[in-house]
């Protein structure tokens, strides 16, 4: 891939939403009118800007107006790809390289980092495994919502070498409720069989880690 050296890249270890290997993040104050990928919203806000400043309305100054416009042209003539928008940042995600290659180049100071998959890692990706350094467990096991309390698991964890558990997943697992998303490394098919017993139900996926 071609990208400007002051771009900094990232390695990607598991498919972006399950689908894809390559995300760009962009940083633009205009990135909300993005939302939804509705391009004719994006026009009509660039063609009215308040001339003096309104604390409800975006406001951009003349570059920003030309990236804007250049980013929202080049979306529209792209396909196959997802948007996830975080003011001011644009998470542009695809399996196209050279569509990678064409956001950056608009504007390279605007992008915050590129993901792209390591030489060789590609078909890892294709079957939804997770790349991980330097850590010998065999599974991956992220969490979804959960509606109950946790704290006797996390407790049973604490002495089980073949469980590591983070800080994030033990803290969301003794909340009475939570929205999930946190992660814990399980060593193998028995203690994974352990682990199904106790929270099996709002387990969101089970990836097979393949060690780097």
């Amino acid at each position: 891939m071609k990208l400007d050296k002051l771009i900094q890249t990232k390695q990607t270890t598991k498919l972006f939403n399950n689908k894809y290997k390559y995300k760009i993040v962009i940083v633009v104050k205009s990135a909300g009118w993005f939302r939804g990928c509705n391009f004719d919203y994006v026009y009509e806000r660039l063609s009215y800007q308040p001339a003096q400043q309104d604390p409800w309305m975006t406001k951009l100054t003349a570059d920003e107006i030309v990236y804007t416009t250049k980013l929202c042209e080049k979306l529209k003539k792209l396909e196959n790809y997802e948007i996830r928008v975080e003011n001011p940042l644009i998470s542009f995600y695809t399996n196209t390289e050279a569509d990678v290659e064409k956001i950056a180049k608009i504007d390279p100071t605007r992008i915050k980092y590129v993901s792209l998959p390591k030489a060789g890692t590609e078909s890892v990706l294709d079957d939804h495994k997770v790349i991980v350094k330097n850590l010998d467990f065999d599974y991956k096991v992220t969490m979804g919502r959960t509606r109950q309390n946790f704290s006797d698991f996390v407790a049973w964890c604490e002495d089980k070498d073949k469980i590591r558990m983070p800080k994030r997943a033990k803290r969301d697992l003794c909340k009475n409720n939570c929205w999930g998303g946190s992660h814990f490394y399980v060593k193998d098919d028995k203690m994974l069989t352990m682990v199904k017993m106790f929270v099996g139900s709002y387990i969101h996926s089970v990836e097979t880690v393949v060690k780097e």
